[in-house]
Protein backbone atom coordinates (compact mmCIF):
# COMPACT_ATOMS: atom_id res chain seq x y z
CA UNK A 1 0.00 0.00 0.00
CA UNK A 2 1.03 3.62 -0.46
CA UNK A 3 1.50 6.32 2.07
CA UNK A 4 0.68 9.56 1.68
CA UNK A 5 1.71 12.44 3.73
CA UNK A 6 -0.34 15.77 3.13
CA UNK A 7 -0.80 18.61 5.63
CA UNK A 8 -0.70 22.53 6.20
CA UNK A 9 2.69 23.77 6.90
CA UNK A 10 1.36 26.40 9.27
CA UNK A 11 4.83 28.37 9.88
CA UNK A 12 6.91 25.31 10.97
CA UNK A 13 8.66 24.11 8.46
CA UNK A 14 10.94 22.06 9.54
CA UNK A 15 8.49 20.01 11.86
CA UNK A 16 6.48 19.37 9.09
CA UNK A 17 9.21 17.31 6.99
CA UNK A 18 10.27 15.24 9.87
CA UNK A 19 6.68 14.51 10.34
CA UNK A 20 6.07 13.51 6.56
CA UNK A 21 9.22 11.40 6.58
CA UNK A 22 8.44 9.34 9.62
CA UNK A 23 5.36 8.75 7.76
CA UNK A 24 6.45 7.68 5.03
CA UNK A 25 9.32 5.53 7.32
CA UNK A 26 11.84 7.12 5.73
CA UNK A 27 14.73 5.13 7.99
CA UNK A 28 13.70 1.89 6.45
CA UNK A 29 14.39 3.57 2.88
CA UNK A 30 17.63 5.42 3.41
CA UNK A 31 20.01 3.86 5.40
CA UNK A 32 23.02 5.80 7.27
CA UNK A 33 25.45 4.85 3.97
CA UNK A 34 22.92 4.99 1.29
CA UNK A 35 23.52 6.91 -1.89
CA UNK A 36 20.68 10.04 -1.86
CA UNK A 37 20.34 12.19 -4.70
CA UNK A 38 18.03 15.15 -4.67
CA UNK A 39 15.97 16.49 -8.13
CA UNK A 40 14.22 19.08 -7.31
CA UNK A 41 12.61 21.60 -10.25
CA UNK A 42 15.14 24.20 -11.32
CA UNK A 43 13.12 24.92 -14.54
CA UNK A 44 14.29 28.56 -14.31
CA UNK A 45 18.03 29.90 -13.82
CA UNK A 46 17.25 31.50 -10.48
CA UNK A 47 14.26 31.05 -8.13
CA UNK A 48 11.23 32.16 -9.46
CA UNK A 49 7.86 31.66 -6.79
CA UNK A 50 5.38 29.00 -7.90
CA UNK A 51 7.93 28.03 -10.55
CA UNK A 52 10.89 26.41 -9.19
CA UNK A 53 11.89 24.12 -5.81
CA UNK A 54 11.91 26.58 -2.97
CA UNK A 55 15.87 27.11 -1.95
CA UNK A 56 14.45 27.38 1.87
CA UNK A 57 12.17 24.13 1.31
CA UNK A 58 15.41 21.98 -0.27
CA UNK A 59 17.66 23.52 2.60
CA UNK A 60 15.31 22.31 5.31
CA UNK A 61 15.37 18.95 3.85
CA UNK A 62 19.06 18.60 3.34
CA UNK A 63 19.15 19.52 7.22
CA UNK A 64 16.84 16.88 8.28
CA UNK A 65 17.97 14.12 5.67
CA UNK A 66 22.01 14.74 7.31
CA UNK A 67 20.63 14.02 10.55
CA UNK A 68 20.21 10.60 9.37
CA UNK A 69 22.36 10.00 6.38
CA UNK A 70 26.18 10.42 5.31
CA UNK A 71 25.88 10.78 1.17
CA UNK A 72 23.30 13.33 -0.10
CA UNK A 73 23.84 15.08 -2.99
CA UNK A 74 21.24 17.27 -4.66
CA UNK A 75 21.66 18.11 -8.89
CA UNK A 76 19.67 19.07 -11.71
CA UNK A 77 20.09 19.10 -15.73
CA UNK A 78 20.92 21.49 -17.95
CA UNK A 79 17.75 24.05 -19.35
CA UNK A 80 16.46 22.81 -22.47
CA UNK A 81 17.06 23.83 -26.10
CA UNK A 82 20.66 25.48 -24.57
CA UNK A 83 18.55 27.58 -22.35
CA UNK A 84 21.12 27.93 -19.45
CA UNK A 85 23.93 25.40 -17.77
CA UNK A 86 22.43 23.54 -14.79
CA UNK A 87 25.34 24.86 -12.37
CA UNK A 88 24.51 28.24 -13.07
CA UNK A 89 20.59 27.05 -11.85
CA UNK A 90 21.88 25.39 -9.01
CA UNK A 91 24.26 29.03 -8.14
CA UNK A 92 21.44 31.43 -7.90
CA UNK A 93 19.20 29.03 -6.04
CA UNK A 94 22.13 28.86 -3.82
CA UNK A 95 22.69 25.36 -3.54
CA UNK A 96 26.70 25.24 -3.71
CA UNK A 97 26.21 27.16 0.02
CA UNK A 98 24.63 23.71 1.32
CA UNK A 99 27.80 21.95 0.24
CA UNK A 100 29.66 24.22 2.35
CA UNK A 101 27.14 24.09 5.28
CA UNK A 102 25.69 20.58 5.41
CA UNK A 103 28.74 18.51 3.58
CA UNK A 104 26.19 17.74 0.91
CA UNK A 105 27.23 17.35 -3.07
CA UNK A 106 26.07 19.51 -5.40
CA UNK A 107 25.62 18.03 -9.15
CA UNK A 108 25.18 19.46 -12.95
CA UNK A 109 23.53 15.74 -14.14
CA UNK A 110 25.05 16.79 -17.39
CA UNK A 111 28.63 16.13 -15.82
CA UNK A 112 27.87 12.46 -15.56
CA UNK A 113 28.17 9.89 -18.25
CA UNK A 114 25.25 8.40 -19.96
CA UNK A 115 23.45 5.46 -20.56
CA UNK A 116 20.34 5.15 -22.98
CA UNK A 117 16.76 4.49 -22.20
CA UNK A 118 15.01 2.62 -25.01
CA UNK A 119 11.32 3.58 -25.29
CA UNK A 120 8.91 2.15 -28.12
CA UNK A 121 5.83 4.41 -29.32
CA UNK A 122 4.18 5.18 -32.50
CA UNK A 123 6.23 2.17 -33.98
CA UNK A 124 9.28 3.44 -33.23
CA UNK A 125 12.02 2.88 -30.69
CA UNK A 126 13.58 6.19 -29.09
CA UNK A 127 16.90 6.43 -27.53
CA UNK A 128 16.70 8.65 -24.40
CA UNK A 129 19.99 9.43 -23.04
CA UNK A 130 19.70 9.67 -19.12
CA UNK A 131 22.43 10.04 -16.47
CA UNK A 132 24.42 7.00 -14.93
CA UNK A 133 24.55 9.06 -12.06
CA UNK A 134 21.24 8.17 -11.11
CA UNK A 135 20.79 4.93 -13.11
CA UNK A 136 24.12 3.24 -10.95
CA UNK A 137 25.18 5.58 -8.75
CA UNK A 138 22.63 6.53 -6.34
CA UNK A 139 20.84 3.94 -3.80
CA UNK A 140 17.30 6.23 -3.15
CA UNK A 141 16.06 9.04 -5.75
CA UNK A 142 14.18 11.44 -4.12
CA UNK A 143 12.15 13.77 -6.39
CA UNK A 144 10.93 17.57 -5.21
CA UNK A 145 9.05 18.93 -7.37
CA UNK A 146 6.45 21.88 -7.37
CA UNK A 147 2.67 21.76 -7.91
CA UNK A 148 1.87 23.61 -10.84
CA UNK A 149 -0.06 23.60 -14.17
CA UNK A 150 1.51 23.27 -17.56
CA UNK A 151 -0.09 24.15 -20.89
CA UNK A 152 1.41 21.22 -22.78
CA UNK A 153 0.91 18.97 -20.54
CA UNK A 154 -1.88 20.11 -17.93
CA UNK A 155 -0.32 19.38 -15.09
CA UNK A 156 3.42 19.13 -13.34
CA UNK A 157 4.67 17.56 -9.95
CA UNK A 158 6.21 14.27 -9.44
CA UNK A 159 6.26 12.00 -12.98
CA UNK A 160 6.78 15.10 -14.95
CA UNK A 161 9.63 16.39 -12.68
CA UNK A 162 11.99 13.92 -14.22
CA UNK A 163 12.09 15.09 -17.52
CA UNK A 164 14.64 17.44 -16.72
CA UNK A 165 16.79 14.67 -16.23
CA UNK A 166 16.87 14.03 -20.10
CA UNK A 167 20.60 14.12 -21.33
CA UNK A 168 19.37 16.18 -24.03
CA UNK A 169 19.59 19.68 -24.94
CA UNK A 170 17.06 19.02 -27.58
CA UNK A 171 14.85 16.69 -25.15
CA UNK A 172 11.99 18.67 -27.01
CA UNK A 173 12.49 15.99 -29.82
CA UNK A 174 10.76 13.61 -27.32
CA UNK A 175 7.59 15.75 -26.63
CA UNK A 176 5.19 14.20 -29.02
CA UNK A 177 5.91 10.45 -27.38
CA UNK A 178 5.96 12.33 -24.06
CA UNK A 179 3.48 10.09 -21.86
CA UNK A 180 4.94 6.79 -23.10
CA UNK A 181 8.49 8.39 -22.13
CA UNK A 182 8.02 10.08 -19.15
CA UNK A 183 6.39 6.73 -17.43
CA UNK A 184 9.49 5.21 -19.01
CA UNK A 185 11.83 7.40 -17.22
CA UNK A 186 10.25 6.74 -13.94
CA UNK A 187 10.25 3.08 -14.37
CA UNK A 188 13.83 3.55 -15.03
CA UNK A 189 15.03 6.19 -11.98
CA UNK A 190 12.54 4.47 -9.55
CA UNK A 191 11.85 7.62 -7.07
CA UNK A 192 11.80 5.92 -3.69
CA UNK A 193 10.51 9.34 -1.77
CA UNK A 194 8.63 12.28 -3.04
CA UNK A 195 7.96 15.42 -1.41
CA UNK A 196 6.59 18.82 -2.38
CA UNK A 197 7.95 22.34 -1.97
CA UNK A 198 4.85 23.05 0.27
CA UNK A 199 5.32 27.46 0.07
CA UNK A 200 3.45 28.19 -3.50
CA UNK A 201 1.53 26.49 -6.37
CA UNK A 202 1.08 27.81 -10.07
CA UNK A 203 -2.31 28.01 -11.60
CA UNK A 204 -3.82 30.19 -14.89
CA UNK A 205 -0.71 29.65 -17.23
CA UNK A 206 1.98 26.97 -16.18
CA UNK A 207 4.90 25.76 -16.02
CA UNK A 208 6.32 29.78 -15.92
CA UNK A 209 4.21 32.51 -16.59
CA UNK A 210 1.33 31.72 -14.49
CA UNK A 211 -0.09 32.75 -11.37
CA UNK A 212 1.39 31.80 -7.89
CA UNK A 213 -0.92 31.19 -5.16
CA UNK A 214 -0.17 30.24 -1.48
CA UNK A 215 -0.09 26.44 -1.19
CA UNK A 216 1.27 26.02 2.32
CA UNK A 217 0.56 22.46 1.81
CA UNK A 218 3.20 19.95 2.19
CA UNK A 219 2.52 16.36 -0.23
CA UNK A 220 4.91 13.46 0.66
CA UNK A 221 4.76 10.06 -0.88
CA UNK A 222 6.47 6.71 -1.24
CA UNK A 223 5.14 6.16 -4.88
CA UNK A 224 4.86 8.81 -7.66
CA UNK A 225 1.55 7.81 -9.41
CA UNK A 226 0.41 8.10 -5.89
CA UNK A 227 2.04 11.65 -5.84
CA UNK A 228 0.41 12.25 -8.60
CA UNK A 229 -2.96 11.47 -7.42
CA UNK A 230 -3.01 13.29 -4.64
CA UNK A 231 -1.79 16.34 -6.16
CA UNK A 232 -4.53 16.75 -8.69
CA UNK A 233 -7.20 16.68 -5.68
CA UNK A 234 -5.28 19.32 -3.95
CA UNK A 235 -5.87 21.10 -7.30
CA UNK A 236 -9.26 20.12 -8.01
CA UNK A 237 -8.03 18.43 -11.51
CA UNK A 238 -9.46 15.48 -12.60
CA UNK A 239 -6.73 13.01 -13.18
CA UNK A 240 -8.13 11.75 -16.62
CA UNK A 241 -7.00 15.43 -18.18
CA UNK A 242 -3.97 14.49 -17.54
CA UNK A 243 -2.83 12.47 -20.91
CA UNK A 244 0.16 10.54 -19.25
CA UNK A 245 -1.45 10.00 -16.20
CA UNK A 246 -4.35 9.02 -17.93
CA UNK A 247 -2.04 6.14 -20.13
CA UNK A 248 -0.14 5.30 -16.19
CA UNK A 249 -3.70 4.25 -15.16
CA UNK A 250 -4.53 2.34 -17.83
CA UNK A 251 -1.40 0.74 -17.15
CA UNK A 252 -2.89 0.10 -14.01
CA UNK A 253 0.09 2.08 -12.21
CA UNK A 254 -2.29 4.39 -10.77
CA UNK A 255 -3.68 3.73 -7.37
CA UNK A 256 -7.41 4.57 -6.30
CA UNK A 257 -7.40 7.35 -3.37
CA UNK A 258 -9.26 4.58 -1.11
CA UNK A 259 -6.27 2.38 -1.49
CA UNK A 260 -3.72 5.05 -0.09
CA UNK A 261 -3.00 4.81 3.45
CA UNK A 262 -3.30 8.97 4.17
CA UNK A 263 -2.72 10.57 7.30
CA UNK A 264 -5.10 12.46 6.73
CA UNK A 265 -8.51 13.06 4.84
CA UNK A 266 -7.77 14.65 1.20
CA UNK A 267 -10.84 16.98 1.46
CA UNK A 268 -9.63 18.80 3.52
CA UNK A 269 -6.57 20.35 1.34
CA UNK A 270 -8.47 21.05 -1.82
CA UNK A 271 -7.83 24.28 -2.92
CA UNK A 272 -10.06 24.52 -5.77
CA UNK A 273 -7.73 26.68 -7.21
CA UNK A 274 -7.11 25.10 -10.58
CA UNK A 275 -7.50 26.96 -13.86
CA UNK A 276 -5.09 26.63 -17.14
CA UNK A 277 -5.32 29.32 -20.08
CA UNK A 278 -4.17 28.97 -23.49
CA UNK A 279 -2.57 31.73 -25.36
CA UNK A 280 -2.81 31.48 -29.12
CA UNK A 281 1.11 30.89 -29.00
CA UNK A 282 -0.01 28.52 -26.49
CA UNK A 283 -2.12 26.63 -28.91
CA UNK A 284 0.79 26.86 -31.91
CA UNK A 285 3.41 25.55 -29.15
CA UNK A 286 0.76 22.48 -28.09
CA UNK A 287 0.57 21.84 -31.79
CA UNK A 288 4.36 21.28 -31.49
CA UNK A 289 4.67 19.72 -29.07
CA UNK A 290 2.18 16.68 -30.14
CA UNK A 291 4.22 16.36 -33.85
CA UNK A 292 7.07 15.40 -34.52
CA UNK A 293 7.41 17.04 -37.82
CA UNK A 294 6.33 20.34 -36.14
CA UNK A 295 8.43 20.08 -33.30
CA UNK A 296 11.56 19.70 -36.19
CA UNK A 297 9.94 22.80 -39.00
CA UNK A 298 9.88 25.31 -35.54
CA UNK A 299 13.06 24.24 -33.65
CA UNK A 300 15.31 22.24 -36.04
CA UNK A 301 15.11 24.26 -38.99
CA UNK A 302 16.07 27.19 -40.80
CA UNK A 303 12.73 28.72 -40.49
CA UNK A 304 12.43 27.75 -36.72
CA UNK A 305 15.74 29.99 -35.91
CA UNK A 306 14.41 33.00 -37.73
CA UNK A 307 10.67 32.36 -36.23
CA UNK A 308 12.63 32.36 -32.84
CA UNK A 309 14.46 35.25 -33.59
CA UNK A 310 11.49 37.41 -34.64
CA UNK A 311 9.71 36.19 -31.09
CA UNK A 312 12.38 37.21 -28.77
CA UNK A 313 12.72 40.51 -30.38
CA UNK A 314 9.26 41.23 -30.05
CA UNK A 315 8.49 39.69 -26.60
CA UNK A 316 12.34 40.32 -25.36
CA UNK A 317 12.50 37.03 -24.09
CA UNK A 318 15.69 35.65 -25.20
CA UNK A 319 15.63 32.39 -24.04
CA UNK A 320 13.43 29.41 -23.75
CA UNK A 321 12.09 27.29 -20.78
CA UNK A 322 13.78 24.30 -19.98
CA UNK A 323 10.14 22.73 -19.01
CA UNK A 324 9.25 22.76 -22.37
Amino acid sequence: MSRVFVAKVGGDLHKRLEEALEWLDWKSIIQRDSRVFIKPNLSNPFYKVGVTTSPVFLEALVRVLRTHCRNVAIGEGDGGYHAWKAGEALRRHGLYELQDKYGVEVVSLNDSPREYLSVSAKGRTYEIPLPRRLTHETDVFISAPVLKVHCMTRFTFGLKNQWGCILDPYRLRFHHIFAEAILAINQRLRPQILISDPFWGLTDRGPMEGTPFALDTLIAATDVHAFDRVGCEVLGLDAQEVPYLALADRLGRVPALASLEMNRPIDEFRTHKYHLEFTPRDKWVHKAFCSSWLTYLLYYSIFGRLLHRVYYAVTGKGRLSSEV
